[in-house]
């Protein structure tokens, strides 16, 4: 996987995410854009990506709201 030879690359993994995301593998999905929060925490279209996961799987939107 290229994720394994550029770990640090959140492009790589928000592209990832999108797929999972697309594949309704929402606790992969949740675990990636966990890891590219990990390395860019101030990044905010991560934190909207991530924020969808649990609007996308659980119909909750606190994480949407709060802005984290």
């Amino acid at each position: 996987m290229r994720i394994d030879l550029d770990p640090r690359n959140t492009f790589l993994l928000r592209q990832t995410a999108f797929s999972y995301d697309d594949l309704r593998r929402y606790a992969e999905e949740e675990a990636v854009l966990d890891r590219a929060l990990a390395i860019d925490p101030d990044n905010a279209g991560l934190k909207v990506a991530r924020a969808r996961v649990d609007y996308d799987s659980k119909a909750d939107t606190r994480r949407l709201a709060s802005g984290d």
